[in-house]
């Protein structure tokens, strides 16, 4: 009875919904006897913040294939993640600037992480460099998406596009809290990467659609932009052309409504530079070695169109 006592699961059925849809947990979780003696006591599942302690339980249920699941270890004073083993620890709490968007919207019971788990079929589950996570659930949440775009055939398209447009819609979306929801998704996940640009999931879809779709918005530092990916696991349009939005119109017009009636995904326009489409099978498109060769070419073109206002557009 103490599980439930003043608390409330929305950080973990959050992580379980996302984690249904894609296939890698089957609802409705019933904890086992051995879920619950995860933790000693009702003492040490109310010493850890609760989403975490939450976690530590319904985390065997999230399914990454080959016998992987979401586990926690306790190693010592450090915790680790999926694997007990050297690389997989999860940094709770760690240092982040006084202005950091992350400590400035810290939440007791579900704090920022610092951790190299990620996740490629040739590579393994550990990064060079660890990433800050905006909350526990969040890293959970990444992991997930990832995952499935790692292993599932899924079809891309990406455009550098201005930040401001749209009564500041996408300035909006990365500068907020990160806990807070985002018309138009299902949920969202928010992360930093080692180099400190800011990435944003916006997962467009739920159990209720056939497939899974995503828009990665990746700020171009410094230069006001930034770069959305859409991925989409949508079956694309029999006999239809060749551009993303033709092929993939329930993910389109998903995408366009978070991103605001200025986006045209799969489209170039003034104000927004494709930078191509793909059909992966096992890996996303590389973003970032594409936008230092391709931002002169769109600020150039948003000159030329009169949209381009030199205080944005600026490198410091």
């Amino acid at each position: 009875m103490w599980l439930v006592e003043e608390q409330t699961w929305d950080e973990v059925a959050d992580i379980l919904r996302l984690a249904a849809h894609c296939g890698r947990c089957i609802l409705p979780v019933r904890l086992t006897a051995d879920d619950i003696n995860k933790h000693a006591n009702k003492t040490a599942y109310l010493a850890a913040p609760h989403g975490l302690a939450q976690l530590k339980m319904v985390g065997p249920h999230i399914d990454f294939g080959n016998g992987v699941t979401f586990q926690l270890f306790q190693h010592g004073n450090t915790l680790r993640a999926i694997k007990d083993e050297d690389g997989f620890e999860m940094d709770t709490n760690p240092p982040l600037p006084p202005n950091h968007l992350y400590r400035q919207h810290r939440q007791e019971h579900d704090p920022p992480v610092r951790s190299r788990i990620g996740y490629r079929p040739h590579t393994g589950r550990v990064r060079l460099a660890a990433r800050d996570y905006a909350y526990v659930s969040s890293m959970v949440k990444s992991l997930v998406i990832n995952h499935i775009l790692r292993t599932q055939q899924h079809k891309s398209t990406s455009s550098l596009m201005d930040r401001y447009i749209d009564n500041n819609r996408l300035h909006t979306i990365v500068t907020q809290s990160p806990h807070i929801s985002v018309e138009g998704c299902t949920t969202t996940a928010s992360y930093r990467s080692p180099d400190g640009w800011p990435y944003r999931h916006l997962v467009l879809t739920d159990a209720g659609h056939p497939f899974v779709a995503r828009i990665l918005i990746e700020v171009v530092e410094h230069l006001n932009i930034v770069c959305a990916n859409v991925t989409t696991t949508e079956s694309a349009v029999s006999d239809v052309g060749g551009a993303f939005k033709d092929r993939f119109p329930q993910t389109t017009r998903l995408a366009r409504a978070v991103l605001g009636p200025s986006s045209q995904p799969g489209s170039s326009t003034n104000r927004q530079l494709r930078l191509g489409s793909s059909v992966m099978p096992n890996r996303q498109p590389c973003r970032t070695q594409l936008l230092v060769g391709r931002v002169a070419e769109w600020r150039a073109g948003a000159m030329a169109a009169g949209t381009h206002r030199t205080d944005r557009y600026t490198y410091s």
